[in-house]
């Protein structure tokens, strides 16, 4: 689809049964986008926030459905962009707060570049007895021109890779 597509303030962009492209979304405060099957390529994805408006925003994909940005924006310093399932982005910057994974799923976040500002919080669900297998991955494989300008916090049963895939 080569139109734009503009999400308002809670609302939602669901895809599923099959594999789409969209050139540029752009989504207020408190949007989901989510994948239930397939995958969704999107070239630019721009999250944004209200000044006073502090809402979470989500990236979900389920069980073998992904995810995949050329160039995400996660812009407001006081907005929350929450992941869960699997999200590739060519590039993240932005500011404020991005949450990896969440009470209910785990997620794996693989960027090439990374040039976002605030923080960068890394938390599986809880499970127990499950291991570092369940748990959340963020991946980046360099920093822009500022370095790692991201506070990254990794909670149980998570991982921060620099430079490398979870694969590796």
């Amino acid at each position: 689809i080569s139109a734009d597509v503009a999400l308002g303030e809670g609302s939602s962009l669901t895809s599923e049964n099959g594999d789409f492209a969209l050139k540029k979304v752009t989504a207020e405060s408190g949007a989901q986008i989510e994948v239930r099957s397939g995958t969704l390529s999107v070239d630019e994805l721009a999250f944004t926030a209200d000044e006073e408006q502090e809402k979470t925003s989500t990236i979900r994909s389920a069980e073998g459905a992904a995810i995949a940005v050329e160039a995400l924006n996660a812009a407001s310093p006081n907005h929350t962009l929450q992941f869960e399932g699997n999200v590739s982005a060519k590039t993240l910057s932005g500011e404020g707060t991005l949450l990896v994974g969440s009470e209910s799923a785990a997620a794996t976040v693989a960027v090439n570049e990374l040039s976002h500002s605030g923080v960068i919080f890394i938390d599986p669900p809880f499970e127990e007895g499950l291991g570092i297998e369940g748990g959340s991955f963020f991946t980046a494989q360099s920093v822009g021109e500022n370095g790692l300008a991201s506070d990254v916090i990794v909670g149980r049963n998570s991982v921060f890779v620099f430079g490398g895939t979870k694969e590796e």
